[in-house]
């Protein structure tokens, strides 16, 4: 589903990030492009 999708963007984004050698670590201008990919409405937030 498109909700599993965005999970998997997620978490591949946060273990990219969190690689043991920086220079393996992704840059942070990376990281926010992956993010502003996410369709964020899918997660609907309750309040």
């Amino acid at each position: 589903t498109l909700r599993n999708e965005m999970l998997v963007m997620i978490m591949e984004t946060g273990l990219s990030c969190s690689r043991k050698s920086p220079t393996e670590r992704v840059e942070m201008k990376e990281v926010v492009a992956r993010l502003k990919m996410i369709p964020w409405k899918a997660f609907p937030v309750e309040e």
